[in-house]
């Protein structure tokens, strides 16, 4: 029991230290291109500003929020990607539209760090 606990703990240690290296490129590209843009659907969310000013000092990337309806986002992102432009680091807007988008534009998509999610 204590070999599988001791095996278990360690899996979970590997996969932490490979989401840290993975958050890390990610960090060091968006540095690269200079900043992260993020498309979303919550129209005068206050909480972007939140996020612009705690990610820009924690990290030094100036993010650039583009916010519309969901089905302009949603268009953008499908003709953008059809001319092979993805111009969009983040998409933020609902289950129904982010659905849509995967089933029927066929969208690309990339799994994220847990480190993004605290930010």
């Amino acid at each position: 029991m204590i070999g599988l606990t001791t095996a278990a703990a360690m899996l979970s240690m590997t996969a932490s230290a490979r989401a840290e290296d993975e958050w890390a490129k990610l960090v060091a590209a968006a540095k690269k291109e200079g900043r992260v843009v993020l498309y979303s659907a919550f129209v005068g969310l206050s909480a972007h500003n939140d996020l612009k000013k705690d990610f820009e000092s924690t990290y030094g990337i100036t993010i650039d929020v583009l916010e519309a309806r969901a089905s302009e986002i949603r268009e953008r992102i499908r003709i953008e990607q059809a001319a092979g432009r993805f111009a969009a680091d983040v998409s933020e807007n609902g289950r129904t539209t982010t659905t849509l988008q995967i089933k029927e534009d066929h969208v690309s998509s990339r799994t994220v760090p847990s480190q993004a999610l605290t930010v």
